[in-house]
C-alpha cells in the first residue's frame, strides 16, 4: 500500500513539473513578424535567417492625443538629442515628440515677419539644427523656409536664378539638411545638377556631388545617330540626364549619405553614396556593392533587382538603414555594405506599411513613418539582431577571443549565414592562427580574406621550413638537369635510324610542340596520325578543365559545385573540338586543301599539348599563389593559348600545303564556319523540339477524345 502511495505521489509531482514547465514555455514572450528573415550569400541568393526586427506597436494620432489627426505626414526627423519631429504635411504643422515618442508640443502655425500665417501644406522635407531652427522644404511653393525656435520665419530660400541660367526648371525642394557649419543642403526634384548648397545666410554656394551618366549601348547609339540628324530630329530623341538624388542624411562624422534610383529601377552600386566634403564617394567598396533585394532567378537569368529607395538613416556606430518604398522594406547594412536583415512589408497587419515615407534608427531601434496609415511603426531588435550587431562591432578589435565568442553565438542561431565565418576567421587571423582562419574563410567563400591569411601562413611556413625547402629546391634542380640529359638522348637520332625516339608515333605531339614546322612535315610524309592519341588528348583536355573547375585554389576559385554542368564542360572542350574539325575539313575541301580528315583531327589534337600543360601548371600554382600574384596565372594561360595557336597554324600550313595568307584565311573561315554550324545545330534542335511537342499534343488530343 505504501508502495502504491509513493508511486502516486511521484506521478503527481511529475505531472506538476511537466505542467509548470509547460506554463513557463507558454508564458515566454513570442516575437512575431509578418515577414520572413533572410540574408544574401556571395552569389546574390537569399538564404533563410532569423528575423532581425519585430514590430513593437505604432504611434498614431490617437496615441499622441491629437484632436486633429495627422494628414499625409511626409518626413520624420531625429535631432540627436532625444527629440523627434513629424512633418505633418497635410495639416501644415510639425509635431515635436520626446524620446518616449509622446507628444511634447505642436509647432505651428508659423508666421512671417509681418504677422501673416505661413502655409506649407505639401512640404516634403524637414531638418532641425542644434539651435532649434526648423528648415522646411516647402515643395508646393518652390522654396525652403527657415523658422526660428519662436516660430517666426527668419529667412526664405528661393530659386537661385544665377546658378540655373541654362534651365527654367522650378525650385521644387523636396529634402533639406543642415551640416555642422550651418550650410543648408537642398535636393530639388526638378534639378539634377546635384545637391544645392546654400550659406547660413541663404546665399547659393555651389552644386555638390552630382551623379554621373552611366554609359550604355543606347547612349552610344544615340550619340552616333545624332551626328547624322537635323536639329529638329535631334530634339525628338530623348535626352539622357543624370539621375537625381531622392534623399540624404548626415552621419556623426559629417559625411553625407544619399540615395538615388536608377531610371529603370535596377540595383546599381552608386544608388547609395557616402560623400566627403569634396563630393567624392568614399563608401567602402562602392564599385562592387549592390543595395536592395538582389534575388534573381539564376536558372532563367531573369533579373529582378528592382529597388526604389526613398530614405536612408545612419546610426552613430555606422549601421545603415535603407527604406525601399517599392517593396515596403527597411534593409539594414553594416558600414561596409553587408546586408544584416530586412524588416517590413506591405499589408494590413502590425508591422506592415501602407505608404512608407521616412526611416530613423536610434540605438538599434527603428522607426518608420507611414504616410498611408498616418502613423509611425516601431521596430525593436530580436536576440539574433542584437548578437549580430554586437559581433560586427567587435570585429577587428584587439580582444579576438571576445569577437570569436560573439560570432559563435551568431552561428548557433543561424548556420546559413556566412558572416560568422568571416568574423571567426578575422579573430583567428588577428591571433596569428592563419591556418584556422583560412578554413573559416574557405567555408564562408571569402576569397580575398583567405588570400591574405594564406600569404601570412605561407610566409610563416617558409620561415619555419627554410632549410627543408632549400634542400627540396636543390633536389628538383638536380632532377631537372637529369631529365634534360635524358631528353637530350631521346631527342638524338637513334643509331641505324633517321629519327629520334621522340619522333615516334605516340611521342610525336611532344616533338611537334618543340619543332612544329619540321615536325608536321614529317607528320604528313611519315603518316604519323593517330585517332587514339587524338581522342586521348581531347578527353585529357576535358579532364583538366573539370579539375580546374573544382580544384583551383581558393583565392582564385569563384566556381560553385552545384553550378557544374557536364554539358557546358563538354561544350567548352569536346564539342568545340569537333566543330573546329568539321568546319576546317569543310572549308579546306572547298579551298583545295591537301589535308585529310584524319590529319586535321591529329593536328588539332596535338596542338592542344601546350594548352594542357598551361592548364595543369595553372591548377598547381593557383594553390600556391595569392591574389596579388594572379598575373602569373594570366601569363601562363596566355603563353599556353599562344603556343597552341602557333602549333595549330604550322600544322594547318603543312598538311594543307597553303601559303601563310591562305592558312590565316582558312582559319578565319573555319571560325566563321563553326558559328554557322552551331546555328544550324541549334535550329535543328529547336525544330525537333517543336515536332516532338506537336506529335505529343496530337497524341494527347486523340487520347482525350477517345478515352
Amino acid at each position: 500500500m505504501n508502495h502504491i502511495r509513493k508511486r502516486m505521489i511521484g506521478c503527481t509531482m511529475l505531472i506538476a513539473l511537466i505542467l509548470s514547465g509547460s506554463v513557463r514555455v507558454l508564458a515566454r514572450p513570442v516575437e512575431y513578424a509578418p515577414y520572413m528573415g533572410y540574408e544574401y550569400n556571395n552569389y546574390e541568393e537569399s538564404r533563410a535567417a532569423p528575423v532581425g526586427y519585430v514590430p513593437n506597436g505604432i504611434i498614431n494620432s490617437k496615441s499622441l492625443g491629437l484632436e486633429e489627426p495627422m494628414n499625409d505626414p511626409s518626413d520624420f526627423v531625429y535631432d540627436g538629442t532625444d527629440n523627434f519631429y513629424i512633418l505633418d504635411s497635410g495639416n501644415g504643422r510639425i509635431l515635436a515628440l520626446n524620446s518616449s515618442l509622446t507628444l511634447r508640443k505642436i509647432l505651428g502655425p508659423f508666421a512671417f515677419q509681418d504677422g501673416s500665417i505661413v502655409d506649407f501644406k505639401g512640404a516634403q522635407g524637414l531638418a532641425v539644427d542644434k539651435a532649434g531652427r526648423y528648415y522646411i522644404a516647402d515643395t508646393e511653393n518652390n522654396r525652403v523656409l527657415i523658422i526660428s525656435p519662436k516660430g517666426m520665419v527668419e529667412r526664405i530660400i528661393e530659386r537661385p536664378d544665377e546658378a540655373l541660367v541654362n534651365t527654367d526648371a522650378p525650385f521644387k525642394a523636396t529634402k533639406v539638411q543642415v551640416d555642422a557649419q550651418g550650410q543648408i543642403l537642398v535636393i530639388a526634384e526638378s534639378i539634377n545638377l546635384g545637391i544645392m548648397v546654400f550659406s547660413p545666410e541663404g546665399e547659393f554656394v555651389t552644386f555638390f556631388g552630382s551623379n554621373t551618366i552611366k554609359v550604355t549601348a543606347e547612349i552610344i547609339k544615340n550619340f552616333v545617330i545624332k551626328k547624322f540628324l537635323t536639329k529638329e530630329q535631334r530634339k525628338a530623341i530623348r535626352e539622357v540626364t543624370p539621375v537625381n538624388y531622392l534623399n540624404m542624411t548626415l552621419d556623426s562624422k559629417g559625411f553625407i549619405y544619399t540615395v538615388s534610383a536608377d531610371k529603370n529601377g535596377i540595383a546599381e552600386s552608386n544608388m547609395l553614396r557616402r560623400m566627403n566634403y569634396k563630393g567624392s564617394n568614399v563608401l567602402i567598396g562602392e564599385k562592387d556593392l549592390l543595395f536592395g533585394d538582389l534575388e534573381w532567378n539564376r536558372n532563367y537569368f531573369s533579373n529582378a533587382r528592382d529597388v526604389n529607395f526613398c530614405d536612408v538613416s545612419v546610426e552613430s556606430e555606422g549601421f545603415i538603414y535603407l527604406l525601399d518604398k517599392g517593396k515596403g522594406k527597411v534593409l539594414q547594412y553594416t558600414k561596409d555594405g553587408q546586408m544584416m536583415t530586412a524588416m517590413g512589408a506591405y499589408g494590413n497587419q502590425s508591422g506592415t506599411f501602407g505608404a512608407p515615407k521616412a526611416v530613423e534608427a536610434v540605438n538599434g531601434t527603428v522607426y518608420v513613418l507611414d504616410g498611408g496609415k498616418n502613423c509611425i511603426h516601431h521596430f525593436i531588435p530580436t536576440r539574433y539582431a542584437i548578437d549580430l550587431r554586437k559581433a560586427f562591432l567587435l570585429t577587428g578589435i584587439e580582444d579576438a577571443s571576445a569577437s570569436r565568442s560573439a560570432w559563435e553565438a551568431v552561428l548557433r542561431q543561424n548556420s546559413n549565414s556566412r558572416y560568422p565565418y568571416y568574423g571567426i576567421g578575422m579573430a583567428y587571423d588577428s591571433e596569428g592562427r592563419y591556418q584556422e582562419a583560412m578554413e573559416q574563410f574557405r567555408i564562408g567563400n571569402y576569397n580575398s580574406e583567405y588570400s591574405k591569411a594564406f600569404r601570412e601562413y605561407r610566409k610563416e611556413f617558409i620561415n619555419r621550413n627554410l632549410v627543408a625547402i632549400a634542400a627540396v629546391g636543390v633536389l628538383i634542380i638536380g632532377l631537372l638537369v637529369w631529365l634534360a640529359r635524358i631528353l637530350k638522348k631521346r631527342f638524338s637520332i637513334v643509331e641505324g635510324s633517321a629519327f629520334s625516339l621522340i619522333e615516334t608515333k605516340y611521342a610525336f605531339p611532344v616533338y611537334t610542340a618543340v619543332h612544329p614546322i619540321e615536325g608536321f612535315d614529317q607528320f604528313k610524309t611519315r603518316k604519323l596520325q593517330s585517332y587514339r592519341l587524338s581522342i586521348l588528348l581531347v578527353f585529357l583536355w576535358l579532364a583538366l578543365e573539370t579539375a580546374l573547375y573544382f580544384f583551383t585554389g581558393v583565392p582564385f576559385n569563384k566556381n560553385r559545385i552545384t553550378d557544374y554542368s557536364a554539358g557546358v564542360m563538354l561544350l567548352k572542350t569536346v564539342i568545340i573540338f569537333c566543330l573546329f574539325i568539321v568546319s576546317n575539313w569543310s572549308v579546306c575541301t572547298l579551298l583545295s586543301g591537301k589535308g585529310s580528315f584524319k590529319e586535321i583531327v591529329s593536328v588539332t589534337a596535338y596542338a592542344l599539348l601546350p594548352l594542357l600543360a598551361s592548364i595543369l601548371l595553372k591548377l598547381i600554382l593557383s594553390n600556391l599563389l595569392i591574389q596579388e600574384e594572379a598575373a602569373f596565372l594570366g601569363v601562363i594561360m596566355t603563353l599556353g593559348y599562344l603556343w597552341t595557336f602557333i602549333i595549330l597554324f604550322c600544322g594547318m600550313y603543312s598538311i594543307h600545303q597553303y601559303s601563310f595568307s591562305q592558312t590565316l584565311g582558312a582559319l578565319l573561315l573555319t571560325i566563321f564556319g563553326m558559328a554557322v554550324l552551331a546555328f544550324l545545330i541549334m535550329l535543328f534542335l529547336t525544330l525537333m523540339q517543336q515536332v516532338v511537342n506537336f506529335v505529343s499534343s496530337i497524341f494527347s488530343e486523340i487520347s482525350l477524345r477517345y478515352s
